[in-house]
């Protein structure tokens, strides 16, 4: 084998089994280290295609240049050079991509933990601390959105120094009757989600919750975002939201 002097980690190799006298990195952890625009980072189990799709349309709806990637949309570092100072980039994270991050989104979304990947990791508790990182890399400026009912979400959360929105308090943002609302206030009607089921009706509280103050709590905004996500396989998805509000990155 030649001499170099770093490693990319590609996230499906655990961190554990690369060479530990050579200097390592992911994509993930380089792009957080050189992006100048507000990251948004959504984790969890299930859901997260949703909430970025819900959170990047929000952002476009706005007038707000997003790039969308991680898991979904292009790879970060592809458009990394596009990336400017008043952009918001959207990244869907895996627990494979977030296991040796040293940066952290300056937005974490956490959604529900459930029990996952364990053909990958050494045991629960290992999957559980991969998503860590998102949180606990915070800065005091920083801003978690967390599923409050999801005792593992919760955890995860208490770690960030920031500020923290617990998804599901009567005085925050909380569903109510298949809309969602801002204490007494309701800020996207039932009319306006067409998405099926509880748990997608979270994922896009989630949504409104992370992009809430960027787009300055503009009702109107929020629900002409919402409104374009359909219940679409991922694809057509993409391409829906294409034709509709010409995201970027997508």
């Amino acid at each position: 084998m030649g001499e170099f002097d770093l490693i990319v980690r590609s996230p499906g190799v655990r961190p554990d089994l690369l060479p530990d006298n050579v200097a390592t990195t992911s994509v993930i952890r380089e792009f957080l280290q050189r992006c100048p625009a507000p990251v948004i980072g959504v984790t969890g189990t299930q859901g997260k295609g949703t909430t970025c799709t819900a959170i990047t349309a929000i952002l476009i709806a706005a007038g707000r240049t997003a790039h969308l990637g991680g898991n979904i949309g292009r790879p970060p570092l592809d458009f990394l050079a596009e990336v400017r100072t008043d952009h918001v980039v959207v990244l869907e994270l895996s627990n494979l991509q977030l296991i040796d991050a040293e940066v952290a989104p300056s937005v974490a979304v956490v959604l529900a933990v459930t029990p996952d990947h364990l053909n990958w990791h050494v045991d629960l508790e290992e999957y559980y601390a991969a998503k860590t990182p998102s949180t606990s890399r915070h800065k005091s400026g920083n801003l978690v959105v967390f599923d409050a009912a999801n005792p593992v979400a919760t955890r995860i959360a208490a770690t960030s120094p920031g500020r923290k929105l617990a998804l599901g308090d009567a005085d925050g943002f909380h569903i109510r009757g298949r809309a969602i609302h801002l204490g007494p206030t309701e800020i996207v009607g039932a009319a306006d989600v067409q998405l099926r089921g509880e748990h997608n009706l979270r994922n896009l509280t989630a949504a409104v919750a992370a992009v809430y103050d960027l787009v300055d709590g503009y009702t109107e905004t929020i629900r002409a975002g919402v409104r374009v996500v359909r219940p679409l396989p991922r694809p057509a998805q993409r391409r829906l939201l294409q034709q509709r509000v010409g995201l970027v990155g997508i």
